[in-house]
């Protein structure tokens, strides 16, 4: 219920996939009808990550959204499509998205050149879009510290930190980062 008034603006969304419009100059001296939303024919993006199972990552985020329109949708459920790869659905309206998949430990993962062309899709009503995007490729990190050191790898130009414990007698410690990225060590 607002107050009596002209020059209103009446504006949707859905937690599914953004807003969905707004209509402007809604009069409302009186009870007010036939003032619909129809959104877009939806369809579906779906994100496949090569390897994420394997690696195992648990926190993964994959966003869409329309560079024009405040619309997208997203997504941090994934599923095993088998023992290596990581996928996610979910529903947008037909149109043209740029995306966003991302990790804390490997920071924006459409960053890597071998995932420029996903960057951006479109997607047709009824129809499922499929990308696919790959992980870095993996290092071992290797050396000797004091017994029972915390040793850690954390990426000089945006999020990724990697750490384990040295080795309680020999000092000897390995742990897997990616390549491609500059490092502090301690």
């Amino acid at each position: 219920m607002v107050p009596a008034g002209t020059n209103y603006t009446v504006e949707a969304w859905s937690k599914d996939f953004g807003r969905i419009g707004s209509i402007s100059d809604v009069n409302a001296s009186g009870d007010i009808a036939d003032k619909d939303f129809r959104p877009a024919g939806q369809g579906y993006l779906q994100i496949k990550i090569t390897n994420a199972n394997a690696y195992g990552l648990t926190s993964i985020f994959a966003h869409a959204y329309s560079t024009t329109t405040p619309i997208g949708n997203g997504s941090n459920i994934w599923t095993a499509t088998s023992t290596t790869d990581l996928v996610t659905k979910f529903s947008l309206p037909a149109g043209f998205y740029k995306v966003e998949v991302g990790t804390p430990g490997f920071g924006n993962l459409m960053s890597l050149s071998t995932n420029n062309s996903a960057n951006t899709t479109s997607i047709t009503a009824n129809q499922i879009t499929s990308l696919t995007v790959a992980l870095p490729t993996m290092a071992t990190l290797s050396g000797t510290a004091s017994a029972n050191a915390t040793v850690w790898a954390s990426r000089t130009d945006g999020p990724g930190k990697y750490n384990t414990t040295a080795d309680s007698s020999t000092g000897a410690y390995s742990m897997k980062i990616p390549t491609g990225y500059s490092y502090m060590i301690g």
